[in-house]
């Protein structure tokens, strides 16, 4: 299909939509149990060693009547200075566990909610990505429960040849620690350096060179053949669509792998790692490991987020691997459907929802009973929220970003290494209208900022609602006694255009934290003590509000808008606060 025609396209029926979601819903969360045995004193240091130490440790694994011996170690990369620590079990030659062999037990330290890996992992099985299952587990060592994890499938033989790939092909990952796995040509004089290879086991890396070679050789204009002659490309489109999808930029220099199939004489590429994502930012102004793991949030980053990789850079900027990358992001957005794919609306706010909402029920309760979670409950109620918001903000960016009034141009949004990224700008007014009935959605024609979103009490009725927001400046008009600094910079104004009735409903609002610099917090430090005020006719009244520090949302309900009246808000500390922020 024609791009052009795509964009003209109107959205399918919601009967069609629904029936596609409904297939996807998948069967209701199960969790198992992992039981391991070890000497008292290996287990002690095993939870509290080193990040840095690799040394592992005897370990039985019970499986019913069944023990299987091997070794035990921590693993991950960054995550390893949570706390939580994740596992990689060995076991001895000749043994399987559930026909694996190796076993990756994530402990999701990083990930607040425990749901980010395993809702992306869903999306690439619907969309028939080839990659590792997903399973939940109570672990318990030495009979006692040290939480749940997230059970990934190890990346072998067994995966490819189910995929129909075959199991005698070569499998590559770029060392996490050298961040040069990038496919340029400039790692291929060092290529041992910035990559392992998994199978065959030898050092034979001439495969790789040569591919990275071709790629640098190959001009954009014929990279849309080059990619047909050398790679499964809906790999490829799957990958970058996911990434964008979910803004994963942590994934180009070191988090994937490339698995070369003699079956199919093509390579193979396959996502991992996706805990810092749905929102998640690094924040280059801080030390490590602040820089890596923070509060900041963002869904507003471009497609071309991430490291530099030139096979991404010419598949954006070929026009045909560019129409296709395209149709196949309106497809899992629901925006139309491609005939004979599955993932149709996969990505559609309602699909993201209910899959949020289908995780939250059952995982609420482990995080309660997870040794070391147990005291997060709020953290884990607020994260999940944040998903929530960041696929909703996301899916409106994307629109306007991609498919609407924003003109992405993949060669203007070039960037090398070489170059130093241009520094992001800020205008200084927003404004946008939505329509619709139940939820709508405010977000600027020119920037794909979400504004405003007001959920009317009665979800059948249909209302115009304009806002506006004026950022990066304290409020001019501020409730008596309020200190300015103290404030949000920013002024919200919403106006009810229809229909001409009274409605009430729940109003959200958001704010700006890209980074420890780029922010909109004034002088405050504690998000969670701010107060909502609405300004009118009537003057100030304080209105109540939750605040949800990671997504930079406030959230008020039972908001009345009369027809054609303008409502200011700001947001503030509590009047004549002199206390510290925490």
């Amino acid at each position: 299909m024609p791009f052009s025609r795509l964009l003209r396209s109107l959205l399918l029926p919601m009967a069609v939509l629904l029936a596609s979601l409904s297939a996807q819903a998948g069967e209701p969360l199960g969790i198992g149990a992992i039981h391991l045995h070890m000497d008292p004193t290996d287990a002690e240091v095993l939870l509290r060693k080193d990040r840095f130490d690799k040394s592992s440790f005897a370990v039985t694994l019970v499986d019913g009547n069944v023990e299987l011996k091997g070794r035990i170690k921590t693993s991950g990369s960054s995550s390893v200075t949570m706390e939580k620590r994740s596992f990689y079990i060995k076991l001895d030659k000749g043994l399987k566990w559930h026909g694996q062999s190796r076993i990756s037990l994530n402990g999701m330290g990083s990930d607040a909610t425990l749901m980010r890996n395993k809702m992306v992992w869903d999306i690439f099985h619907a969309i028939g990505q080839v990659g590792p299952r997903t399973a939940y587990h109570h672990i318990y060592l030495n009979e006692q429960p040290i939480g749940i994890y997230l059970q990934l499938e190890w990346i072998d033989g067994k995966m490819f040849e189910r995929s129909g790939l075959g199991d005698d092909g070569e499998l590559y990952h770029p060392q996490d620690s050298h961040f040069c796995g990038d496919l340029d040509k400039h790692g291929r004089y060092d290529i041992d350096d910035c990559w392992y290879k998994f199978s065959p086991p030898f050092d034979d890396f001439s495969s790789l060179t040569e591919l990275v070679s071709r790629i640098d050789a190959t001009p954009i204009n014929e990279f849309d053949r080059f990619m047909e002659d050398n790679f499964d490309v809906d790999s490829v489109i799957n990958w970058l669509a996911v990434n964008v999808l979910v803004a994963d930029g942590d994934t180009y220099n070191k988090n994937y792998f490339l698995y070369r199939s003699k079956a199919i004489g093509k390579w193979v590429v396959i996502p991992w790692d996706y805990d810092l994502t749905f929102g998640r930012t690094f924040d280059t102004y801080l030390y490590y490991p602040n820089n890596v793991f923070n509060d900041r949030f963002i869904y507003f980053y471009p497609p071309e987020l991430g490291a530099y990789n030139p096979l991404k850079e010419k598949f954006f900027r070929n026009p045909a691997l560019l129409a296709r990358f395209q149709i196949r992001l309106a497809h899992l957005m629901g925006m139309q459907e491609e005939y004979g794919r599955a993932g149709f609306g996969i990505f559609s706010y309602q699909a993201m929802s209910e899959r949020i909402n289908a995780l939250k029920s059952p995982l609420l309760p482990e995080v309660q009973k997870d040794p070391y979670l147990r005291d997060h409950q709020n953290d884990f109620i607020e994260n999940v929220e944040a998903i929530d918001h960041f696929v909703l903000a996301r899916i409106g960016y994307l629109k306007t970003a991609i498919f609407g009034y924003i003109s992405w141009d993949p060669e203007l949004a070039y960037w090398h290494p070489e170059m130093s990224p241009p520094p992001r700008s800020y205008p200084e007014k927003l404004q946008a209208t939505a329509k619709g009935a139940g939820m709508v959605t405010a977000v600027t024609d020119g920037f794909g900022y979400l504004l405003a979103i007001m959920r009317p009490d009665n979800p059948t009725q249909t209302i115009t609602v304009s806002a506006e927001s004026r950022f990066g400046q304290p409020p001019h008009l501020i409730p008596p006694g309020v200190d300015a600094v103290n404030c949000i910079q920013r002024s919200w104004f919403v106006t009810l255009n229809a229909p001409d009735a009274v409605v009430s409903g729940t109003l959200t609002l958001e704010y700006l934290q890209e980074n420890s610099r780029q922010h909109e917090l004034g002088n405050i430090k504690d998000e969670s003590m701010l107060q909502l005020w609405r300004y009118d006719d009537a003057g100030w009244r304080m209105l109540p509000v939750r605040v949800n520090t990671l997504a930079n949302t406030l959230t008020t309900p039972g908001l009345v808008l009369t027809p054609q009246q303008s409502v200011r808000f700001v947001a503030c500390l509590p009047k004549h606060y002199t206390g510290e922020n925490k």
